[in-house]
């Protein structure tokens, strides 16, 4: 008798853990998505801008905001691009049970 109840509680265990799992990898399927979107948003946010300069100031201003030298531009870049990225590799983390 007390062996019988030692495993409906080890089964018991095991479902909530299943379950516990199940949702880990729905909040990392949300969390993924939300990074893709705002991945997404900043790689469109920083095109729309560059085309912008390219069109409004012409060829030399767009190259200068594209030279290697220009390290405030690449840190603002990564600045946009951030939170996606993160969002994406915490939702790993969780997909992966981290």
């Amino acid at each position: 008798m007390h062996k019988a109840m030692e495993e409906e509680e080890e089964a018991a265990l095991a479902r909530e853990r299943e379950r516990l799992r199940q949702d880990q990898l729905c909040r990392a399927r949300g969390l993924r998505f939300m990074g893709s979107v705002l991945l997404l948003a900043g790689i469109a946010l920083i095109a729309f801008g560059s085309i912008g300069v390219l069109m409004s100031k012409g060829i030399v201003e767009f190259l200068k905001l594209l030279s290697p030298f220009n390290i405030i531009n690449y840190i603002v870049m990564f600045v946009v691009l951030a939170p996606g990225l993160a969002l994406k590799t915490w939702a790993h983390h969780m997909g992966q049970g981290k």
